[in-house]
């Protein structure tokens, strides 16, 4: 008896990558407005939240294209971090850290 590989799953199997941004403090709110306001089309999805600097933590996603955000409740333990899931290319992502770096 033959033993085969399972199929590949996930969203390498689909040629795209996942990249994970994550930091505990406060980020630069121009330098978010305008990471959302320039992301190309080839990240297809992301999610996450962020700290802001008056304490407040928002929560932020991009699906079809559409970008919302909601304030989360005050005392929220979630994880501050972004996911995002794009085209398993280099200039992609060549230009998306040096973004997310900016933040800070």
């Amino acid at each position: 008896m033959r033993s085969s590989s399972p199929p590949a799953t996930g969203v390498e199997s689909l040629g795209l990558k996942t990249l994970s941004w994550q930091h505990p403090g406060a980020v630069n709110v121009a330098e978010l407005r305008s990471l959302l306001e320039d992301m190309p089309r080839q990240i297809l999805r992301f999610k996450g939240s962020v700290c802001l600097g008056d304490g407040r933590v928002l929560a932020l996603q991009r699906a079809a294209g559409r970008v919302t955000s909601w304030e989360l409740p005050n005392g929220t333990r979630e994880e501050r971090r972004l996911v995002f899931i794009g085209d398993d290319t280099p200039p992609l992502w060549e230009w998306l850290t040096p973004r997310l770096n900016r933040l800070v």
